[in-house]
């Protein structure tokens, strides 16, 4: 393997994380073939794209608010049972919408599956600083995001073909049993406890100062934010792309999204892992090369089945929270470590759900690769104003901390 194989591999030497890991595979790639099972259902149920598009929007806005108070349990109950309770929670409610629903309620289990996703999210992110060595925590968190994009891609590719062939209820079903084997692989983890530090107001008023005040944080989470809901919009229009085209709508929209996570999969080997100044540079560079690639893409191969081509390269987006993530993660003080994440992943969820939602209204006005090309020059945007005002790097967070305190 070569040097970058090497790099990225190294934490998967460490058992608890690689237990940590597996867990993350099950579950992550039957969450993504779930969604687009779910999508599909809504879609054929009710011939609107809007709410289609809510499907992903409903599980994603318990991060508005509910999902940070939720998020600091992480911080106060003990890492490892929060994430077995929230895994138990998504399964039983995964296997409750095999049930033959009405779009209300389909939306509304959804939101409410959504309500776990904040606390399993941020007791793991807080968790792996704890598991594994400072000298691989970088490549951790690389790794992290390249798992995230294989789950897409195998959960998009087996959940198109499920689709096709079965139809969605046993897609739904597998993502039920995912989540059920990944609380027993998080059973075998150390208990993960955290020292909480006050009361959960408190804690996530300190977290936001913390994030705020922090220049380099602010200026990673902001492009982050923008790439995301760039890139959750055209991630929306998929379904609707793919049913236009005439090629069915689970299998093509599973090609287009399954090659967007292959192109962040590719790159992200090669993005660097330590150095604030670089990671800062690299994610305003890779939001500007991914606006501007996919407004290309989709202009000159939109029309026909060689737009998820376009949709492939929309992939560089995703890649966008990879650098931001290693800078963040070691910037943060263990005791406050599942607060500030928790609200760090709902400006990026909020992101992705407003971005969903709409790409989704997009759709109904316009088509999806006119939709596309507009939806994707946020980002180019904001990383080419980030690649023209260079910032110098603040303090560390916890110097900020213990000023505030």
């Amino acid at each position: 393997m070569g040097t970058p194989a090497k790099r990225i591999l190294a934490p998967l030497s460490v058992p608890a994380y690689r237990r940590l890991w597996a867990a993350e595979v099950g579950s992550g790639m039957g969450d993504w073939a779930a969604r687009l099972a779910l999508s599909v259902l809504v879609l054929e149920r009710s011939g609107s794209a809007t709410l289609m598009a809510l499907v992903a929007a409903a599980s994603l806005v318990p991060w508005l608010g509910p999902g940070q108070v939720l998020a600091t349990l992480g911080d106060r109950l003990g890492r490892r049972a929060v994430m077995i309770a929230a895994d138990l929670t998504r399964g039983v409610i995964f296997l409750t919408l095999l049930l033959h629903l009405p779009v209300g309620a389909i939306l509304f289990l959804a939101f409410i599956a959504g309500l776990a996703t904040p606390p399993f999210a941020a007791a793991r992110a807080a968790s792996i600083p704890s598991l594994v060595p400072g000298e691989v925590l970088g490549p951790a968190m690389a790794l992290g995001q390249m798992t995230q994009d294989a789950s897409i891609i195998m959960g998009y590719l087996v959940g198109g073909a499920i689709l096709s062939l079965f139809g969605a209820p046993l897609a739904i079903v597998l993502n039920a049993a995912t989540f059920f084997a990944s609380a027993l692989l998080v059973m075998g983890l150390p208990r993960l406890e955290s020292v909480p530090t006050g009361k959960i107001r408190a804690d996530l008023s300190r977290s936001a100062r913390l994030l705020i005040e922090d220049r380099a944080i602010r200026r990673c989470v902001g492009l982050v934010v923008v790439a995301s809901l760039s890139f959750a919009a055209i991630e929306s229009l998929a379904v609707v792309y793919g049913a236009r085209v005439g090629g069915g709508r689970g299998w093509i929209a599973g090609i287009a999204l399954a090659g967007s996570a292959l192109v962040s999969l590719a790159i992200t080997p090669f993005v660097p892992t330590e150095g604030v100044d670089r990671l800062v540079r690299w994610t305003a560079g890779l939001a500007c090369a991914g606006g501007l690639a996919a407004v290309a893409g989709f202009i000159i191969l939109g029309r026909g089945v060689l737009g998820v081509v376009a949709f492939a390269i929309a992939g560089i987006l995703m890649v966008v929270i990879v650098p931001a993530n290693v800078l963040v993660a070691p910037r943060l003080p263990d005791e406050l470590r599942a607060s500030a994440l928790s609200l760090l992943m709902g400006a990026l969820v909020a992101s992705q759900a407003v971005g969903a939602t709409l790409g989704g209204v997009f759709a109904d006005l316009m088509s999806p690769v006119v939709a596309a090309v507009l939806l994707a020059l946020p980002a180019a945007i904001a990383g080419a104003l980030a690649l023209g005002r260079p910032i110098t790097v603040d303090a560390p967070p916890l110097a900020l901390l213990q000023e505030a305190a």
